[in-house]
């Protein structure tokens, strides 16, 4: 810095005073050298093929204060980390500075509701506790370092360039992330392998975010994610519920909730989550949950407890003949079912809907523009999926009361009909605007869309009926409607042994 001179050649020499520069990279900073702060990684780095840190975080909210005090340093002597663990947590920077822009692409580009999708936006969930994890257990860290690569490479390849997936494939790196995904398969495997590792948080913290890797191998199968996932569910259910007891464990356990409840719904199998012990360990989850996504655990817990019914009648559905005393007293008890665990998501829905809708609108007019916002909310939901997933779950139970012949099923058949043509409307326009739409709400207004002259024809009819009569719809007319919602698995052999082939319908076909 040049001195001052002021004329007085005896007086002492001074140094310009100037503030120091707090913005750049973290990269630049350390190596004092001017940042042209490009995001999410400044060219200055790029170009000497350095690896670019990101950018320090400043909270300027109510909570800047007790930040500041805990960031403190507590002595002047520096504390080096060791290389594990900051190379592990350049690599959490590297996700940090990401995820904002994968959630803005979403947003404006690819209009497909596909798996890969959410998982991308449930990686945002992670940030919250990884820091926290870095460089302590191998198995987290080198899952993690595939993770960031891979996010890298989608950015560069995806949302920078749009690549094709043979040029994607042709590129040196993405050799790299594979090494990368095998070396943390390694690690899971050996961690999987061992008693006391298998149930531990890591393992499962390492399942899940490679489970994120998939998201972003475009060029990946989508069966390996599912596998991925069903690994996850499987380590879930083997920890039991007494293990989700830390604030790491229940986060590990929020991201998974909607996948395994719904996998089980489409799969038409029972989920261990319905069971009063996991339930206990939801309803911990939603105490602890941010506000947003504590309506969302809930929403799973009364949605899980319908498709648990629907197994049910699924089976009673099954049967060849239903003029049994047996048979008629379990579509009575299948119908108190429904219609109590019916009206208590209904009743719940209307009273959470204004919350949600004013939470959710407040919180995505910001979430996606910092990352701090981001950070600190915890959550990646939106206001058109909350919605639309109710009326969703409203159709669904509408139609299961109906089918097993409520006394007011023309009543319901309208209602139904009715919400199918509003949730319909809403996704165009959703759609208009870009955004994608979960297939669950497509299908579900689909669904009672294109089988909506059957279904009343059966609703005028079953008015007329005695209540010892066989009131149930004709087994045909169910499944139809059922697998066009999406059910699959071992519904086609019960339409087999029933003797009644079904068309798959698409599910992005609007029924005019």
């Amino acid at each position: 810095m040049a001195p001052i001179e002021d004329g007085n050649s005896n007086a002492p020499r001074q140094k310009r005073w100037a503030t120091k520069v707090k913005t750049g990279c973290l990269t630049c900073r350390r190596r004092r050298v001017k940042c042209d702060e490009a995001k999410p990684f400044c060219l200055n780095c790029t170009k000497r093929n350095l690896h670019c840190a990101g950018y320090q975080v400043l909270d300027k909210g109510k909570n800047a204060r007790s930040i500041a005090a805990a960031t403190a340093p507590l002595c002047k002597q520096r504390v080096k980390l060791p290389n594990e663990e900051l190379t592990a947590l350049n690599d959490v920077v590297t996700l940090f500075n990401l995820m904002p822009h994968f959630l803005l692409s979403e947003a404006k580009g690819e209009r497909e509701f596909t798996l890969r999708a959410p998982m991308r936006y449930t990686t945002a969930l992670y940030l919250a506790v990884l820091p926290s994890r870095a460089g302590h257990n191998p198995v987290v860290d080198t899952a993690v370092t595939a993770l960031s690569a891979a996010a890298r490479l989608y950015y560069d390849t995806t949302i920078r360039e749009d690549m094709s997936l043979e040029q994607i494939a042709e590129r040196d790196d993405y050799d790299r992330v594979l090494c990368l995904y095998n070396r943390a398969l390694h690690y899971l495997r050996e961690a999987l392998n061992d008693p006391e590792e298998s149930v531990s948080s890591d393992a499962l913290c390492a399942t899940e975010l490679l489970c994120c890797f998939e998201s972003f191998n475009l060029n990946s199968p989508p069966e390996i994610q599912v596998q991925h996932l069903m690994g996850s569910a499987e380590l879930i259910q083997h920890r039991g519920p007494a293990r989700f007891s830390s604030g790491f464990d229940l986060i590990l356990l929020r991201t998974q909730i909607p996948y395994l409840m719904f996998s089980a719904f489409y799969t038409n199998t029972p989920s261990f989550l319905n069971r009063p012990e996991w339930t206990a360990a939801l309803k911990t989850v939603a105490r602890l949950s941010p506000d947003i996504d504590r309506h969302l655990v809930y929403f799973m817990i009364l949605a899980g407890q319908i498709f648990s019914v629907l197994l049910s009648i699924n089976e009673y559905m099954s049967q060849i003949d239903r003029s049994t005393p047996e048979a008629m007293e379990q579509r009575k008890q299948l119908l108190d079912d429904i219609t109590k665990h019916g009206n208590t998501f209904a009743s719940w829905a209307r009273a959470a809907q204004i919350k949600v809708q004013q939470a959710l609108i407040a919180f995505e007019a910001t979430h996606k523009d910092t990352r701090h916002n981001l950070y600190s909310q915890s959550t990646i939901a939106t206001a058109t999926q909350f919605y639309g997933a109710s009326i969703a779950v409203l159709l669904l139970q509408n139609r299961l009361r109906i089918a097993l012949g409520c006394s007011n099923a023309r009543e319901r058949e309208e209602e139904s009909q009715d919400l199918a043509n509003k949730l319909r409307e809403r996704v165009m326009a959703d759609e208009r605007l870009g955004r994608k739409v979960p297939t669950f709400q497509i299908a579900a207004f689909n669904a009672v869309l294109a089988s909506k002259d059957q279904w009343m024809q059966y609703a005028d009819r079953v008015g007329h009926m005695d209540e010892n009569q066989d009131r149930a719809i004709a087994p045909e007319l169910y499944f139809t409607w059922l697998q066009s919602v999406g059910v699959r698995s071992d519904i086609r052999s019960v339409v087999q042994k029933l003797s009644v082939m079904l068309p798959v319908k698409s599910t992005r076909v609007y029924i005019p």
